[in-house]
């Protein structure tokens, strides 16, 4: 399971569990547990193998099919529906909330302590994303994300409302800690490149597997090192047509 995350696995379980109309009340029966158990071990992320097997059999399913779907299900990518891109669109720190509820494993008191939001915002705009079906509330402390805001395949106008906002906070930080001399935490460079097609598509595919083994380092440092330890960072790549005529004419 080294190359399947936690979350993943239980996507698979929840969604087998609903598929066979299986409430946590009647799993939970058949496991040993109570159901406010079963629902804090399915928004966990240490389900023991021997829960795991357990769950299994209740689903009359083997370990290794939870497994193989959960590994199918990590490549591939979430396109929000039309009601979940119009929400955002109103509101776009809706999908910055559930970035940090997905790094966070929906812990409420983690996420809004980053976020610096007060409790009443924090609890709008989660009821927000459990409305429009990106979290599932567990209890007053915690929520299940539905679907990782870094699995999406973002739909222009999420991007524009959602996210270039943070890439312009991210490059103007960047810039601005150059300019006083930078720092070992910071890294800015530009270069401008003339490229047969081919190559420049290649590049584009190099920088998204870049960014993926990031996401991946990202996921891997939770994992083995305590929370307090960990710093936030940002990344901004880009590769686009660039034109020597345009940018000084913009100049």
């Amino acid at each position: 399971m080294a190359d399947v995350q936690p979350e993943q696995v239980l996507a698979v379980l929840k969604r087998a569990l609903k598929n066979r109309g299986i409430t946590y009340d009647e799993l939970a029966a058949q496991v040993g547990m109570s159901e406010s158990g079963v629902k804090k071990l399915l928004t966990a992320d240490d389900l023991s193998m021997t829960r795991l097997a357990a769950i299994c059999d209740v689903l009359e399913v083997s370990v290794a099919d939870v497994v193989r779907e959960a590994a199918a299900a990590r490549r591939t990518t979430f396109r929000p529906s039309d009601a979940q891109r119009a929400a955002i669109v109103a509101e776009p720190r809706l999908l910055l909330v559930l970035w940090v509820l997905s790094e966070d494993r929906g812990r409420l008191g983690h996420a809004r302590a980053r976020l610096g939001l007060d409790a009443a915002t924090m609890r709008r705009l989660v009821r927000r994303l459990a409305r429009i079906g990106l979290v599932e509330v567990i209890d007053r402390d915690r929520v299940a994300v539905v679907h990782a805001a870094s699995d999406w395949r973002l739909p222009a106008d999420v991007g524009r409302a959602a996210v270039a906002p943070l890439q312009d906070a991210l490059l103007e930080r960047a810039r601005a800690r150059v300019e006083r001399g930078g720092g070992d935490d910071v890294e800015l460079g530009f270069t401008r490149l003339r490229l047969h097609p081919d190559a420049a598509a290649e590049l584009k595919a190099e920088m998204r597997a870049l960014l993926a083994r990031m996401d991946e380092r990202s996921r891997r440092d939770r994992a083995i090192h305590p929370e307090a330890s960990l710093v936030e960072v940002g990344a901004l790549c880009a590769l686009s047509p660039f034109r020597a005529a345009e940018a000084l004419a913009a100049m």
